[in-house]
């Protein structure tokens, strides 16, 4: 699997994006990946995924979510694993493109560091590519989210100058 939080989100497996139509079941997933392999409350999922106005079945429908999202997931060995009052998305660092990016990008700095302009921009041409528009749109208004976002825009901006840097 391959989740995209760089641009429009989604999820990838076998070169296909899975379509999430419902938008509980995207700000769930969207949720667990910002807090990829840490534990999430169901405080927290509810807050998300009802705006701070839960109906009474809040916890029900969330453990519906969670039910069908673990099917989705489950067919590449993704697990979302209960928690003491929470779930946590187990993702690999090559799942993830914001980490793929990030590791990527902290090559590009050490090779430029060594001196090593051409592995440097190579490094950061390949971070780049992962970006397809603005991380983390579809949580607009919740401020965890809008505070990666930010944080990941910042890293791409010194990424775009440290390739500019080494060309």
């Amino acid at each position: 699997m391959d989740f995209r939080l760089l641009g429009r989100s989604g999820v990838g497996h076998c070169g296909l994006l899975l379509d999430f139509r419902g938008s509980q079941e995207r700000t769930l997933l969207l949720t667990l990946l910002l807090h990829a392999n840490e534990p999430v409350s169901r405080e927290l999922l509810v807050e998300e995924l009802w705006h701070g106005q839960p109906p009474p079945s809040a916890v029900h429908s969330l453990e519906t979510y969670v039910s069908r999202l673990r099917k989705r997931l489950s067919v590449d060995g993704v697990a979302i694993e209960s928690e003491s009052g929470g779930y946590r998305l187990s993702v690999a660092p090559d799942q993830l493109d914001a980490y793929r990016f990030e590791r990527l990008a902290a090559g590009g700095w050490r090779a430029l560091a060594a001196r090593d302009a051409a592995s440097a921009d190579a490094r950061f041409e390949e971070a780049l590519t992962l970006w397809r528009g603005r991380p983390l749109v579809e949580l607009e208004g919740d401020a965890a989210a809008e505070l990666e976002a930010r944080r990941l825009e910042e890293l791409r901006l010194s990424v775009l100058e440290g390739q500019a840097d080494a060309q």
